[in-house]
């Protein structure tokens, strides 16, 4: 083989080796993820509004026997304490006009000290009035200890002269005893809304303590709870490969987790948290039955999650690689850790949140 000829060989031998090469490249390529899962509830809930009635903030002109409650309340800084002893009728009242005609439910939440508390109550009574004389009335029963969620029908509340849901100019509670008996309860938040709402997408039955909560002209997707209150986002297992992203506002926060590769009776999977008073503390964990373990932890570099503002949560899960991050814009995320565990290759998707938020917009890629 003369020079020309070999030169040629080994300028062919190595055109087809970066061929090659190039070819194994792109079949081994990771395949980009692409979105299967997004729902912004800003748009979805556009038309089903709430009507915020009562929050119990400093600022609110409540009249009647009560004072604040800052240690019970999870929806926001403050609730109210009010109650009535020897019989006595305790009336506590909010003049605020709103309009109930676009809605056809009440919802409250109170607390009740014990089970038994209905049994020391002679009458507990929510009234909305439009003037002195025209008002409307519904009966509240108290059936457990705790948090109570109350949900009434407007149509079923009775009528004392010629009300108007469009010219509601009050709220009441009016609470009295029995003779020998002191109650005490706790309010956390009025409001109304629709009954029938788009549906949420979320397989975790709505109501309790998911709802919907107007703020500034949005409808959200809203979670309240003294205790950790799990969501379930998909029922499906969402595989080994996957990006998972959550925006919401911190309303009153205590822990906000997205749960990752859970079992459907979450006795087992991963955990993404922030959390503290500031919500700057991070927690990457795993639950297996009744055991959590630490995986990884820290504090935000940047600025801590601020109330009233838009957060983002994402985590990546690629084979036993699991990457946090958190963001304030929805773009530029900051990497909290990037750790390997092969402990869970399978399972749900899900959100567990303690204290108050609005869920902005849930977003699945794989």
């Amino acid at each position: 083989m003369n020079a020309a000829m070999k030169k040629n060989s080994g300028i062919y031998l190595a055109t087809l080796e970066i061929v090659l090469l190039l070819l194994a490249l792109q079949f081994f390529r990771p395949r980009a993820l692409k979105r299967v899962f997004f729902v912004d509830y800003k748009t979805l809930f556009e038309k089903t509004k709430t009507v915020e009635i009562a929050t119990f903030q400093t600022g609110e002109a409540w009249q009647g026997d009560f004072t604040l409650d800052t240690e019970r309340s999870f929806d926001s800084e403050t609730g109210l304490n009010f109650y009535s002893m020897g019989g006595k009728t305790n009336t506590i009242t909010l003049t605020k006009r709103f309009d109930l005609s676009p809605v056809d439910t009440a919802h409250l939440s109170i607390f009740s000290p014990e089970a038994s508390i209905s049994q020391h109550i002679e009458s507990l009574t929510l009234r909305f009035a439009s003037s002195e004389k025209e008002m409307f009335e519904s009966p509240i029963s108290l059936k457990k200890a705790g948090w109570n969620y109350i949900s009434i029908p407007l149509n079923s509340f009775t009528k004392a002269g010629s009300p108007d849901w469009k010219k509601i100019q009050s709220v009441s509670i009016i609470l009295t005893s029995k003779k020998a008996a002191t109650v005490q309860l706790s309010l956390d938040r009025i409001w109304a809304e629709k009954h029938d709402i788009p549906n949420p997408m979320i397989s975790t039955p709505y109501g309790s303590f998911m709802n919907l909560k107007t703020v500034e002209g949005n409808t959200f997707l809203h979670t309240g709870s003294s205790d950790p209150f799990p969501l379930t986002i998909r029922q499906q297992s969402e595989g080994n490969r996957f990006a998972y992203i959550v925006s919401f506002i911190p309303l009153k926060h205590q822990t906000f987790c997205l749960t990752f590769n859970s079992a459907e009776t979450r006795e087992s999977g991963y955990l993404f948290c922030i959390e503290g008073g500031k919500l700057n503390e991070w927690k990457l964990l795993k639950q297996n039955h009744n055991k959590q373990t630490l995986l990884s932890k820290g504090a935000l570099r940047g600025a801590a999650v601020e109330k009233n503002t838009y957060t983002w949560l994402r985590v990546e899960k690629d084979g036993p690689t699991i990457r946090a991050g958190i963001s304030f814009n929805g773009t530029a995320f900051e990497t909290v850790n990037s750790i390997k565990d092969a402990s869970f290759d399978k399972g749900t998707l899900g959100i567990i949140a303690e204290g108050s938020y609005l869920i902005n917009t849930i977003e699945v890629m794989k």
